[in-house]
Formats: structure tokens, C-alpha cells, sequence
């Protein structure tokens, strides 16, 4: 079991008409594998389950290994006006989630778009990561891991 943890906060900005709005996140702590075998430091990464592929920006990923598969991507959202595109890389990483109480996944494999900019943040998407684990999350209690699915018998 890995723990993972909330981070909410309340947010009033022109951005939400200056309506305060409730903003929560769910937290893990990753750690990347680099090319000299090594383990990166940790880093904190939103994790999201609307996500199917993960998001590392720039400053991460020149500091770990990885494999480009595509060095011409981007990222879109709602809005996939070319001006609102993120130019990206797409490459398998390694790397392994992991706790406070030094509980850590195995190393996994999972393919990354790599921005090419720090103006995006550190996402965990659901292709190699949240597909091997099942996540649960209990938000009035303030319960949050992902646990090893079971192998089927």
C-alpha cells in the first residue's frame, strides 16, 4: 500500500469570477529513474485519474532516463486551438511511487509526454501507473493509497 494524501485549498480569483472555489488535489511522491541507474529525488506529482498518459516538465525530465518514442507531440485540453497546445516529446520513463513511510511501489515503465517547458505541472496519468494499482480515496476521512491489484486465479 502506498499512501497518498489531499492538498485543498480555497481559491478566489478573477480566473473564477472571484467566487471562492474549492480546489483539491490528490498527491503522490515519485521518484524517476536516471541514466545512470540511479533513483532521482522525490518529487510531489498530481495524480490524475482523467489523465491517460502522464505529464513531466521540462526541468524533470532532462535529469532522468528515458526513451523518446515521438519528438513531435502535444498536449491540449478543452481547448485544442493550436495556441493552446504544449509542444512535447512522447518517451517511456521509469520510476516508482512511494510514501513516507517508505512504502514504494516496483520500479514501472509507463510513457510520459515531455513538455518542453516548466509551465506544466508533474501529472501521473492512468497508462502504466493508476491501470496496475487500484486507487482508494475517501475524502471526508481523509484516506488516500493505491494498493497492488490482486492476480486473478
Amino acid at each position: 500500500m502506498i499512501n497518498l494524501r489531499f492538498k485543498t485549498k480555497l481559491v478566489t480569483s478573477e480566473q473564477y469570477g472571484y467566487v471562492p472555489t474549492k480546489i483539491i488535489r490528490l498527491i503522490a511522491k515519485v521518484r524517476f529513474l536516471k541514466a545512470d541507474n540511479s533513483l532521482s529525488k522525490a518529487y510531489r506529482a498530481l495524480v490524475d485519474t482523467g489523465a491517460h498518459t502522464s505529464t513531466i516538465p521540462a526541468t524533470i525530465w532532462k535529469e532522468i532516463k528515458f526513451t523518446t518514442k515521438t519528438e513531435d507531440a502535444w498536449l491540449s485540453g478543452i481547448n485544442d486551438r493550436p495556441e493552446c497546445r504544449v509542444l512535447s516529446s512522447i518517451a517511456d520513463v521509469e520510476g516508482l511511487l512511494l510514501d513516507d513511510e517508505n512504502n514504494h511501489t516496483k520500479l514501472l515503465q509507463f510513457s510520459s509526454f515531455l513538455t518542453k517547458t516548466d509551465r506544466t505541472p508533474l501529472l501521473l496519468g492512468v497508462a502504466g501507473i493508476l491501470e496496475n494499482y487500484r486507487l482508494h480515496w475517501d475524502y471526508q476521512s481523509n484516506i488516500a493509497y493505491l494498493q497492488k491489484k490482486r492476480k486473478k486465479q
